[in-house]
């Protein structure tokens, strides 16, 4: 299980996660690569009022780069 959270850098660098979504993608990659399955957790409601709709795009972006086994939706 991975905590991506979003794949929006504007948000991650906000919340301070230490990565950005370029590493997400590479972390994706490399397990996709030596056929790991992972899953992943998403938290919609991290980008805040009224940046729902951008982050989400964003995120959408990041997250159809990588394979994961399953996917989790928390706001």
């Amino acid at each position: 299980m991975i905590g991506i959270e979003l794949g929006d850098d504007e948000v991650l660098s906000f919340v301070n996660k230490g990565y950005t979504s370029k590493d997400i993608i590479e972390a994706g990659h490399k397990m996709d690569e030596a056929g790991m399955t992972y899953r992943m957790i998403y938290l919609g409601g991290l980008a805040g009022k009224g940046k729902l709709v951008e982050s989400a795009k964003r995120s959408a972006e990041v997250f159809n780069q990588i394979h994961p086994y399953y996917m989790m939706l928390t706001n």
